[in-house]
């Protein structure tokens, strides 16, 4: 995973994840599809805001 800046105040998240051997390709990308929904839920969320 990797945070960069995307404008004075948002940024990106990139996952970036190799797979081998490629038969459990199919397992990981749902994994990784499903994480990125609790990610993004999670921070924008109003608890995820900084006070």
């Amino acid at each position: 995973m990797q945070i960069l800046p995307d404008g004075p105040t948002s940024c990106r998240l990139y996952w970036i994840q190799d797979v081998l051997p490629h038969p459990l390709d199919v397992r990981l990308e749902e994994g990784m599809t499903a994480s990125a929904k609790v990610i993004k839920s999670t921070l924008e969320s109003s608890d995820a805001i900084p006070r």
